[in-house]
């Protein structure tokens, strides 16, 4: 500071004070730049452009609200409205290049902010889901904008009757465990839900050869452990065990046994012994072992369960906008299962653990507000009607824990210590971490799941039966005009 005023009165500065005033303009500008670089490698994309959504499902309607610099007075709202996304034209400052910019909405005493793009330019569309409950026409949305400022006139504001309900019937479907929390813990806890994991996890990336702990931690033992996790978890979100099963087919191998429907897939890539694993299990849900571990097994299960639970709704992950095979293939064997179970078609809930474009979104911290996922072109994401489920600050702390009690989610050692390279390596990890606010795996995890909001994507079952009929025809690679067409 001293050195800022002596230049800025015009008299001499020491020498090591100048070199330090420079030393500290370099480091910033490094910083600066690494932030930005790494963050534009993760994002992927141009946050130049405008999301390409068309909000045009049967149980969406839109209404016209004028929008000013300080919020928006509520239009009368569609009789049974329970979610709402407001399309806005946004444009981020000089500092929204760097750090994250944000909306905050406030409305009877509730306030959430949601973030965008560092850079963003364009549409983008506002979740006021949480904000509906006892709002009456004519009373106003405060809006307040960080690093950020929007296009003042009449926007569209899209509602969706869409709701989950207490006594809603409810299969949510986890292609590994801890999907079911990231996605849908919320859910679970809030309705007279299933939770089915339909792999044991031994293939997860947090035991690769390249990690430290590796050798000392074998496949057979990943499964089993993370299938107790898969089962147990789920009580911590009030779940009892008798509705928590996991079936226990091999990890990452889903695409290949859809290829193949009668290989067993029992014993590969360290996956272990299938019945062991099987009983496991605490339910008297959970059907017999299969005699192969193949995806005409996985269907049978699957149909099995369909019939014992009934649901009127199914969660299930997004087919072609999750970059997991084994996410994909999840919902094209929940939907060969309905065709095999005959019972009354449920609506689906797509969600979207992991994004193609991105792994960023949903953007911004833990506890902050869940919207649409960018999309640009036409490409936006095909559903009938949209819900977002709302978590409360306990919900959202709830949530955390259940996630920190999966050994998949934890910051992992070596058993026997490690040593001063793999230390140096944790080290600057941690470092670029903090520099480029991203968070390094398991932390990134939680910034992505413990949010305000769980948001889904609803389709009839007839819409999502045409999706995984496109995807499985694709080879589970996107088409050149995905999602279909209704």
């Amino acid at each position: 500071m001293n050195s800022l005023l002596a230049i800025a009165s015009g008299r001499p500065i020491p020498d090591l004070a100048l070199c330090a005033l420079l030393a500290a303009l370099l480091v910033a500008g490094f910083c600066t730049w690494l932030r930005r670089r790494t963050y534009r490698r993760y994002l992927g994309f141009d946050p130049r452009r405008s999301y390409s959504h068309k909000l045009e499902g049967p149980e969406i309607e839109a209404v016209a609200v004028r929008v000013m610099p300080a919020g928006f007075a509520l239009s009368p709202l569609a009789a049974g409205a329970a979610g709402a996304l407001l399309e806005l034209e946004v444009r981020t400052s000089l500092r929204g290049r760097c750090c994250d910019p944000y909306v905050e909405i406030e409305a009877r005493g509730v306030r959430c902010r949601q973030y965008f793009e560092r850079g963003a330019r364009g549409v983008r569309f506002l979740n006021l889901s949480r904000f509906l409950a006892g709002l009456v026409p004519g009373e106003v949305v405060r809006l307040r904008g960080g690093a950020l400022r929007w296009t003042t006139g009449w926007a569209r504001l899209h509602l969706c009757r869409e709701k989950l309900e207490p006594r809603n019937r409810v299969l949510v479907v986890a292609p590994h465990p801890d999907d079911a929390e990231i996605a849908a813990f919320g859910v679970y806890r809030s309705t007279r839900a299933t939770v089915v994991t339909l792999s044991a996890g031994e293939a997860s990336d947090r035991y690769l050869a390249t990690r430290a702990v590796s050798s000392e931690i074998p496949a057979a033992t990943v499964a089993r452990l993370r299938v107790w996790d898969s089962i147990t978890v789920p009580f911590l979100g009030g779940l009892d065990p008798a509705h928590s099963i996991n079936l226990c087919y091999p990890d990452g191998r889903l695409a290949e046994m859809c290829a193949a429907p009668e290989r067993d897939f029992n014993g590969s890539a360290g996956h272990g012994e299938f019945a062991a694993l099987r009983r496991m299990n605490l339910s008297p849900a959970t059907p017999p072992a299969p005699a192969a571990a193949c995806w005409n097994g996985l269907v049978a299960d699957l149909a099995h369960l369909l019939r014992q639970v009934k649901p009127g709704v199914i969660v299930t992950p997004y087919p072609f906008h999750d970059p997991h095979p084994d996410h994909g293939y999840s919902t094209v064997a929940v939907c060969d299962a309905l065709r095999q179970a005959g019972i009354e078609p449920p609506r689906f809930y797509f969600y979207l653990s992991h994004y193609r474009v991105t792994e960023l979104y949903p953007l911004g911290p833990v506890g902050s507000g869940v919207t649409l996922p960018p999309v640009f072109g036409g490409n936006g994401v095909a559903c009938d009607g949209f819900c977002s489920q709302a978590l409360s600050p306990e919900e959202q702390l709830d949530k955390h824990l259940a996630l920190e009690a999966m050994h998949d989610m934890r910051e992992i050692r070596r058993i026997r210590g490690e040593g001063w390279p793999n230390a140096l390596r944790r080290l600057r990890a941690e470092v670029h971490a903090k520099i480029h606010g991203l968070g390094n795996p398991p932390t990134s995890h939680f910034r992505r799941a413990v949010r305000a909001e769980e948001l889904f994507f609803v389709l009839s079952a007839e819409h999502a039966a045409e999706a995984v009929d496109d995807f499985r025809k694709a080879g589970g690679e996107p088409l050149a005009d995905f999602p279909p067409r209704f």
